[in-house]
């Protein structure tokens, strides 16, 4: 029964780590779409069409945006400048933080 109690103890924490980083990248991909809709609201109003697919033009064109910015800092993370940059940040400020090296391995190993 011990062993038993450890399985399911074991078990139910390895789920909520490998559930957390999810969790935490749609929260932050769910708030990143709510501002841009937001600083972007006024300019979609002024276009006739205000919905494709059942979608709100706003909605998609906010998710086009995102998606053009992390292509963006893709390819900014890619070149030399980029990864130094990068280096950099991670080195003065990310490592710092209580639990980052371990969210950046988990991370590693997802993808």
């Amino acid at each position: 029964m011990k062993k038993f109690g450890k399985f399911l103890k074991t078990t139910i924490i390895g789920g909520f780590f490998v559930l957390l980083p999810v969790v935490v990248v749609l929260l932050l991909l769910s708030l990143a779409v709510a501002t841009v809709i937001t600083a972007i609201d006024p300019l979609m109003e002024l276009l006739p069409i205000k919905g494709v697919g059942g979608l709100a033009v706003t909605t998609l064109a906010a998710i086009l945006i995102l998606l053009v910015f992390c292509f963006l800092t893709g390819l900014l993370v890619q070149m030399r400048i980029g990864r130094l940059g990068k280096e950099w940040v991670e080195r003065l400020l990310l490592e710092r933080l209580p639990g980052y090296i371990m969210f950046k391995n988990l991370t590693r190993r997802i993808a």
